[in-house]
């Protein structure tokens, strides 16, 4: 430093200028001293805060939205297999929710059945698989337009898969109101998205989270004129 102030000086430079180099000197000294041991740690840090953030998202997607495999785990409850004792086919019926539908491995056995029924959604719904994955099956199109010949008749639904909602439609009734042909087996918590905070329905806080968040009910309905339970 004491070279280049007696260098300074003899350029004349003024003495307010040399006081604030040194002192901006002095200053990355002092910041160079305190980081300095932080560098052996910084990677640390790093991974440390991704970590974290990495398990507030998962617990987030964990808690907000496990309620759509959870109610398919229920289908293999003991009360729920002799409820359907004797029957030869068992229709499982989801309208809005069916795209959260995960796999069929999910259905106790081979009589339980995957059915559509109306709702919003006025695209093509997926079809079951003929004997082989090369054969097209029927009443397909290649424009994602809405087939009919995909619903069912709910009259004939065992049990019908739906998350309750506050703007029910036409085609997207409350069904869990209908006491007199529905009752309700299960329900699980979902988070509401639209009625969330978008920070903390994407990243889990402790006590926060569950304070501020919004959940509707999501719901396995039995048919009281197929099902007794």
């Amino acid at each position: 430093m004491y070279p280049v102030k007696s260098g300074f000086c003899c350029l004349n430079v003024p003495q307010d200028v040399l006081v604030e180099l040194s002192l901006t000197v002095k200053v990355i000294f002092i910041i160079k001293t305190f980081i300095r041991p932080l560098y052996k740690w910084l990677p640390y840090m790093i991974c440390l805060i991704h970590s974290g953030i990495s398990i507030s998202r998962g617990c987030a997607l964990y808690s907000g939205f496990h309620a759509s495999l959870d109610i398919y785990y229920t289908l293999r409850y003991p009360h729920m297999t002799s409820a359907i004792k004797g029957l030869t086919e068992v229709n499982v019926c989801v309208g809005k929710e069916w795209y959260r539908f995960p796999s069929s491995f999910y259905l106790p056995g081979q009589q339980w059945h995957l059915r559509f029924i109306q709702s919003e959604f006025r695209g093509q719904l997926p079809k079951p698989y003929l004997e082989s994955t090369s054969i097209i099956p029927s009443d397909m199109n290649d424009r994602n337009t809405e087939e009919p010949s995909r619903y069912f008749d709910i009259s004939k639904c065992h049990f019908l898969v739906d998350r309750d909602n506050f703007m029910p439609t036409l085609r997207e009734p409350r069904y869990v109101l209908d006491n007199d042909t529905w009752s309700v087996v299960h329900r699980y918590p979902f988070l509401d998205v639209e009625r969330s905070h978008s920070l903390l329905r994407s990243f889990y806080i402790p006590y926060i989270s569950e304070i501020c968040n919004t959940y509707t009910d999501y719901l396995l309905l039995a048919n009281n004129n197929l099902i007794q339970l």
